[in-house]
């Protein structure tokens, strides 16, 4: 039903605001109390007798428990004839959207949470245990997250008193096929194990984003095996794993025989040191490499990128999974290691090869290029979310640590563990120098130090015909080492330090700073980021994707090198924008992500909303149809809607055009209706003068590419009658809403110039956009 359903004025002394869910009997309401706190209150449906007793026992029971682990009850009494009870409102979400966000995260983090998650759960059924109960529901809606990260175990509708002499009536299943343990699905009795079963479910969710059973649905038997997580995760810490697989034996006697041992398993105190964000790629690549190697082929990974970048870390990762894998890893660093590499795979058995070298393979050897880049400003935030979430003011922590390191691990990691305590990092300013940086630099001779000092005086990126009158013995084989070393980076041709901490020591290593200074050359000026920007816009409305995101490339890297927060928050929003227009949600979401961690620290308020509004349509594409992402896609847009109001029509447009399409997916036409209407008043008023107006209207218009039948054939339709005609990318995207929606294929692709990558990705909008709606 609709969310925006009819509400009584009051229940009971209570005053509701909104439905947060509904169930098949009640639904959860949130409710002021008398006091003016917000409340859960939930409120049965005029239901039979039996549900009634049951909504009744549910109340009893609550009455009698009291543990931190539990979602608390305030109260109860009956309305309109029907009974209620009034809850805690938990400020935080469900382990399903907790676990969706936590895959987007570092994955040591993920097991970390797992297990603390399942110890939490473990220790919540001791307690029920201890009251006699068997909860006999637990899986990943039932457990709820605080802001905090505690744990909370809510719905006890189906809770099982053991001294409760009724049993369950054979053949009738009481919780959740996907969660239920085998004695639940065949009406057998129930104890502490059942619930053991409940946890070990949910922590399988947790790592995989599946239900265990969800391949088979309706038709799993009691002696089904659940699959291993590690066939959808390489990586899951093989104790974790077995931890989980023991808690879902298929026989009772067969788990944990309590609680507190079940506890004990998942706790660990193996140190695991800071774990690096950005990795997913390495991790996908590690995936096919380990698959393909347990088919007889021999596979190289070839760590591509220059120094700092944590190659030992990853390929140390990499033969740690292989070896739990039971796959033969050979890490080639040292020299001498190359030849023996090569015998190896010569043999041609499966193995997996891991360098940072280019080395010589015999024919037959799979290789697998994996490229390492610095940090972007989300990955620098999660890393140290994942390490210290406990740290304040997280935004300005993550953006100076960025700032210092240049986003390198093998500066960052340092500087974090130096400064977390009790899971805060404190970071003293200025930013104090590790003492692994003198190692990361090495050995300087005049000419490096002179290129270096020459780009620390000039206070701006320098062009290699500068730096060749500074330092005039300077060859090309100094720069390219120092560029192989992380020391500098490049735009257009211009070197610039892409550390500040080298900066810094640079200036104080200084012999002679006025002599460089004095042999310094005019410079022509850089390209300004904006005018970058409004190219790179330009090229989007025209259709040239390639051009647009070379462009916007460059202007990220001139903001970066000239320390332009702003505009380089504008560039990646660009940059954001050109994969939205390929059709490529996630990569678009992480340069929208690196903008609200740049925004944030920064505050710069629109660009941060902007951004998290456009993260929101980058969810609607990337699963249209699906409930729970659009229910977080109103999640992340309903607190600031009312201040977006206030940064013009290109944001509002966009939110409102992000809530239609979010709330077709919920069934909430009222709100559909209203929200498209809305985003519809906004584009009219788009004054479109300019790139940036084309790039605003562009994303405003994407934000409707959820697929949604009849919104989609309006818009493209309303934006071909605007000025779409103007634009060869709006004109191909208007005519492929208003064709999928009518169940033709999209048009040809010959009007927008595209990577051969690109030309795939669209495609595919066509392939899902004709397929039946849900």
């Amino acid at each position: 039903g609709s969310m925006a359903e009819h509400l009584p004025n009051r229940i009971g002394p209570f005053v509701p605001e909104r439905v947060l869910g509904r169930g098949a009997m009640a639904r959860v309401i949130l409710c002021r109390s008398p006091s003016g706190e917000a409340v859960a209150l939930k409120w049965l449906d005029d239901v039979h007798d039996a549900i009634r007793d049951r909504f009744a026992r549910e109340i009893e029971t609550l009455e009698r428990l009291d543990h931190p682990g539990l979602v608390g009850m305030r109260g109860h009494g009956v309305h309109d004839g029907r009974p209620f009870l009034v809850m805690d409102l938990v400020d935080g979400s469900d382990l399903i959207a907790f676990s969706r966000k936590l895959h987007q995260r570092p994955p040591a983090e993920r097991y970390r949470r797992c297990r603390e998650v399942g110890m939490a759960l473990c220790g919540v059924v001791g307690f029920l245990h201890d009251q006699g109960l068997v909860h006999r529901d637990i899986k990943p809606s039932n457990v709820l997250l605080t802001q905090e990260g505690t744990v909370r175990l809510g719905d006890f509708g189906v809770v099982k008193d053991l001294a409760d002499p009724e049993k369950t009536a054979i053949g009738l299943l009481v919780g959740t096929p996907n969660y239920a343990a085998p004695e639940q699905l065949e009406g057998e009795a129930v104890d502490l194990r059942t619930d053991l079963y409940g946890v070990g479910a949910t922590l399988f969710f947790m790592l995989t984003l599946k239900a265990p059973f969800e391949h088979v649905g309706v038709h799993r038997v009691p002696d089904m095996v659940p699959p291993a997580p590690s066939g959808f995760d390489p990586s899951v810490p093989p104790d974790l794993e077995a931890t989980i697989l023991r808690l879902m034996a298929i026989r009772p006697a067969d788990r944990f025989a309590r609680a507190e041992d079940a506890v004990a398993a998942l706790n660990t105190k193996e140190g695991r040191g800071i774990v690096v964000a950005g990795r997913q790629h390495v991790m996908a690549s590690l995936a096919v490499a380990l698959g393909r190697a347990r088919e007889g082929v021999p596979v190289l990974l070839q760590l591509v990128g220059p120094a700092g970048l944590g190659k030992a870390q990853v390929s140390a990762m990499v033969r740690a999974h292989a070896t739990r894998s039971g796959v033969p890893c050979f890490e080639v660093w040292g020299e001498g290691s190359e030849a023996v590499a090569y015998d190896r795979m010569a043999q041609g058995a499966g193995m997996v090869v891991v360098t940072p070298h280019a080395i010589d393979v015999p024919p037959g050897v799979e290789v697998h290029p994996v490229c390492l880049h610095p940090l972007g400003p989300a990955d620098v935030r999660r890393t140290v979310v994942g390490a210290a979430r406990r740290t304040r003011d997280r935004a300005q922590v993550s953006v100076r640590l960025r700032r210092a390191t240049g986003g390198l691990p093998e500066l960052l990691v340092p500087l974090i563990e130096q400064h977390v305590e009790a899971r805060c990092l404190e970071l003293p300013d200025p930013v104090p120098v590790p003492a692994e940086l003198h190692s990361f630099m090495g050995e300087l001779d005049l000419d490096e130090l002179d290129v270096l000092g020459a780009i620390v005086v000039a206070g701006r990126p320098l062009s290699r015909t500068t730096l060749e009158a500074v330092v005039p013995t300077l060859g090309s084989e100094v720069l390219e080492d120092l560029t192989g070393r992380s020391l500098i980076s490049w735009v257009d041709d211009h070197a610039w330090i892409h550390a500040g901490l080298v900066h810094d020591h640079i200036l104080a290593s200084l012999p002679d700073p006025d002599g460089l200074r004095a042999r310094m050359p005019p410079e022509t000026p850089h390209p300004w980021v904006g005018d970058l920007v409004a190219r790179g816009g330009a090229q989007l409305w025209a259709g040239d994707l390639v051009g647009g995101l070379a462009t916007a490339t460059r202007a990220i890297q001139w903001a970066e090198a000239t320390g332009d927060v702003e505009g380089e928050s504008q560039a990646r929003i660009l940059d954001g924008l050109v994969w939205m227009a390929a059709n490529h949600p996630i990569r678009a979401e992480k340069g929208f992500a690196d903008v609200t961690a740049l925004a944030k620290a920064a505050d710069l308020g629109r660009q941060r909303r902007l951004a998290h509004v456009l993260r929101a349509a980058c969810a609607l594409m990337l699963e249209p149809g699906d409930r729970t992402r659009a229910a977080s896609a109103i999640d992340r847009i309903l607190p600031m809607h009312r201040v977006v109001e206030r940064d013009g029509p290109l944001a509002t447009g966009l939110l409102n055009a992000v809530w239609a399409c979010a709330a077709k997916v919920l069934g909430d036409a009222k709100t559909h209706d209203h929200r498209l209407g809305a985003a519809r008043q906004s584009m009219a008023e788009l004054k479109l003068q300019g790139s940036v107006g084309h790039i605003h209207l562009l994303a405003t218009y994407l934000a409707f590419t959820s697929w949604q039948g009849g919104s989609a054939r309006e818009v493209g339709a309303s934006v071909l009658g605007m000025r779409a005609s103007e634009s060869a990318l709006l004109r191909w995207w208007s005519h492929a809403l208003v064709d999928t929606a009518q169940g033709n294929p999209p048009p040809r692709l010959d009007s927008l110039q595209l990577t051969p990558e690109m030309v795939g990705w669209l495609r595919a909008f066509g392939a899902k956009s004709g397929q039946p709606r849900p």
